[in-house]
């Protein structure tokens, strides 16, 4: 059984593995390939021991205007209001069921609490592309940002303290 090792910013270097994943889904791998480049997002991946890439997963600057929100996600907040977006999250199809994807997850979240910290950001959002990722973040602590509005997000307020 494979071990991970933390997320860490996808580096030049990784170039090379780049072609080797494959979470079996085209746009995402392809994503990965490509996107990091433009600097408008960070991508973090995690590597096996042996260095083979796992997972990665994408941060960047979002903000999320209130008529997209629920009333309790815009209250005392700006218009737009600050967020951090999950771009992506994708494990290589050879070590899916592996809890992974919630390890990623629960890595970009505390990436998120430590930013908000410093630069004030409400919340993390996210745009499932199918019903299964959905699912997924909902049973990890998402929830809806408005009713008939597919964008989920994890309101970070309560773990940072402005104290």
């Amino acid at each position: 059984m494979a071990s991970f090792l933390p997320p860490r910013p996808l580096q030049q270097a990784d170039e090379a593995r780049l072609p080797g994943f494959d979470c079996g889904s085209e746009p995402l791998n392809r994503w990965l390939a490509h996107n990091d480049k433009t600097g408008g997002s960070r991508t973090y991946v995690v590597s096996t021991e042996s260095g083979e890439l796992a997972g990665y997963f994408c941060l960047a600057a979002h903000s999320v205007e209130h008529g997209d929100l629920k009333a309790k996600y815009r209250r005392n907040m700006p218009n737009p209001v600050p967020t951090i977006l999950l771009g992506r999250l994708a494990v290589d199809k050879k070590y899916a069921g592996r809890g992974l994807g919630k390890s990623m997850l629960l890595a970009a979240i505390r990436a998120s609490i430590e930013i908000a910290k410093s630069i004030g950001v409400a919340a993390v959002v996210v745009h499932p592309i199918s019903e299964e990722a959905e699912h997924f973040y909902l049973k990890n602590g998402f929830a809806y940002a408005r009713e008939g509005n597919p964008m989920l997000l994890f309101a970070l307020g309560p773990f940072v303290s402005s104290k």
